[in-house]
Order: structure tokens, then sequence, then C-alpha cells
């Protein structure tokens, strides 16, 4: 939901084109040629950034993701990607559209990850019962337990994709990881 900075009427019409009428830090100008809003400061090209961000749109925090756009900058993540954040940069309130997105695609809401103590931005660190949308296929394909099964294959197998000791063998697609085999040789001893 756009942020209003400013008044773009307030700029003169002479000095429109070089004035930064939203307070993003792109000017007027230079939005038109990207095809963003002058009057939107959460709709522009970061790359075009030639001009010093107003204060209120340094606090704003255009995606939602609970991280202030001066911030995202600082931390070299984009404020304008609700799933490019640092956790730890968190400090404002997350939008609802956040909370109700699966950033890492392990099948479990932002806001579910936050209540259950895991990172919203790390696809193996997440609580199977709280799976409730669908997963991605980058976290399908992944072995996050390092067992040499997929972790999609695993939910189909109805065992656990974060437990390296549970897997049916028949289904080892997949290298197992050097943690995994260390497990195994310790089992052994």
């Amino acid at each position: 939901m756009p942020v209003h900075i400013g008044k773009p009427n307030s700029c003169n019409k002479h000095t429109w084109k070089n004035a930064d009428c939203d307070g993003d830090g792109v000017t007027n100008g230079k939005e038109i040629i990207d095809g963003t809003s002058p009057s939107n400061p959460c709709q522009f090209t970061l790359a075009s950034q030639t001009v010093a961000p107003s204060s209120t749109w340094n606090n704003a925090d255009c995606d939602g993701d609970g991280v202030t756009n001066s911030k995202e900058i600082s931390d070299g993540t984009s404020p304008t990607d609700p799933c490019q954040f640092t956790v730890a940069s968190q400090t404002l309130a997350t939008s609802s559209t956040w909370k109700s997105a699966d950033c890492d695609g392990d099948g479990v809401t932002n806001e579910q990850e936050i209540t259950d103590g895991t990172s919203p931005s790390n696809p193996c660190q997440f609580t199977l019962s709280s799976q409730t949308v669908a997963t991605s296929e980058t976290w399908k394909n992944s072995d996050c337990d390092g067992d040499g099964v997929t972790n999609g294959k695993e939910i189909t197998d109805a065992t656990n994709p974060s437990d390296p000791c549970q897997f049916n063998t028949g289904s080892q697609t997949l290298a197992t990881s050097a943690t995994w085999r260390m497990l195994i040789v310790m089992e052994m001893v």
C-alpha cells in the first residue's frame, strides 16, 4: 500500500523534473523514464536513487517485512522485496501480506514461523505440523536432513524431512550428506 510523502502539487512546475516529490530518492523525471510513479514513494527503481530519500521514506517500510527502508539499504537487502530482509533488523510490525506469505518456500507462513521460533528465511528450519501452504519446487527437490531423500518424497512417504533417521531406503535418490554419514557411523559404534 503506497505511503504518501509530501505534496506532489507543491513542486514548482519548472523544477518538477529534477525534484523528488514522493521522497523515495528518485527524481520525478527519472521516475517517468523508469515507468514508476513520482507520487508513490514505494514505487521506484532502487538503482535510480540519485538523491537522498526523505526521512519519512527512510523510516517507512515499503515492502511490509518489518524492516525500515533505510535499514534495508544499509543491510544490502531490498526495500521493495518482502522476502529479502535480515530477521535481526525487523523493528516494525509486519504487514498482513508478509505474515501470510512463505518467503522460504517450506510450506509454513512467515507469521507461523515467528510463532514457532523458526526462521522465515531458512527453508530447512520449520515445524512439520505447521505446514499449511504449498511448498516451493525448490524446497520439494531439496533434502533438508541429508538422508538422500528429497523433502517432497519424504512428505509423500509420510516420513519427516527434518529427521535424518526417518526415511525409506527405496526413496534415496540423492547423495547423502557428510553429516548424515557421520550419524550412521556413530549409530554403528
